[in-house]
């Protein structure tokens, strides 16, 4: 211990134990600087965490509101374009030919001096097909009455073979003979292209005029029509088109183009309206294939891709 009576003992003391004091807390104060200075840096971190997350919901938010106002229509240009149109199949009617009533008749060349047929109905001598029937061009669909055609027939054959060898006359008999055999062919009406009979009218022993129709021909074609935005023409062109159903999900069917180019304006030009309110379209028709759940009337979206092979496995 120091000495009470010596003041520069007591003094030198009092300096030593100051200094001793000063040196073991030094070490505690560089700890708590290094202590507060890292718990500022955690807060400023999370603080930069908070605003960065914040400002990513800002920008996510930003962006659904311009994809809803918009419509996604640039925000998504890997989206193929889509168009609906609905199932059809073109239909030919089948009428009597006209060469057989005698109003046609009576326009042959004048050589011929009389109408071949003299009559203005024909009647119905059986019908051979149904409705529903599929049928091949060149089938035979129904037959007239050619009962009055035969006559005709044979009685040219007798004039031909009375004339002997006078050949001016022969001539004129056998052209004759010649339409006279060709009318009685057209008395079997057969099916001008394959297809369906649909919408059959006629029934045997009914007679016919020349404006009758016996029935509808229905090709085994099917097809849609769609209309197309002139601005979208060119993200179609040179991709396949493929057409899908409601009531097949998750199926898409390859098609094929028929013809593509038709113009279309709605509202026409001649129409008084703004040149920026014409809305222009191209007609094109494309070729399905030959499914039998392919009905007419059947709604259908189409959607262009890339050719790549086949689509969901079908064709």
């Amino acid at each position: 211990m120091a000495n009470r009576s010596n003041p520069i003992s007591n003094l030198e003391f009092g300096i030593a134990n100051l200094r001793a004091q000063s040196a073991n807390s030094r070490p505690q104060t560089v700890v708590s600087i290094i202590a507060m200075g890292s718990f500022d840096c955690a807060q400023h971190r999370h603080r930069r965490r908070i605003a960065m997350t914040r400002f990513k919901a800002l920008i996510v938010s930003l962006t659904i509101l311009l994809m809803t106002v918009t419509g996604c229509s640039y925000l998504t240009p890997s989206t193929p374009p889509a168009f609906s149109g609905v199932i059809r199949y073109d239909e030919t009617a089948v009428r009597v030919p006209g060469e057989l009533f005698s109003a046609a008749a009576a326009k042959q060349p004048s050589n011929q001096n009389r109408p071949l047929v003299r009559t203005n109905f024909i009647r119905v001598a059986s019908i051979e097909v149904e409705n529903g029937q599929q049928v091949k061009k060149g089938d035979v669909l129904a037959r007239l009455d050619d009962r009055l055609l035969r006559f005709e027939s044979t009685r040219k054959q007798a004039e031909l073979d009375a004339l002997g060898a006078r050949s001016a006359e022969v001539k004129i008999a056998r052209s004759r003979l010649d339409e006279s055999k060709k009318l009685l062919e057209m008395t079997a009406i057969k099916a001008p292209v394959s297809g369906l009979v649909t919408n059959l009218r006629v029934h045997t022993g009914e007679s016919l005029t020349a404006t009758s129709r016996l029935l509808l021909m229905r090709r085994e074609q099917p097809y849609v029509d769609i209309f197309v935005p002139t601005e979208q023409l060119g993200s179609v062109r040179g991709k396949t088109p493929f057409v899908s159903l409601d009531s097949l999900p998750g199926s898409k069917f390859r098609a094929a183009m028929l013809s593509s180019g038709l113009l279309y304006e709605f509202p026409p030009t001649n129409a008084q309206v703004s040149l920026s309110k014409v809305f222009r379209v191209a007609k094109m028709s494309l070729k399905l294939p030959r499914k039998s759940f392919f009905a007419a009337g059947i709604p259908v979206d189409v959607v262009f891709h890339k050719s790549f092979g086949r689509q969901g496995g079908k064709k």
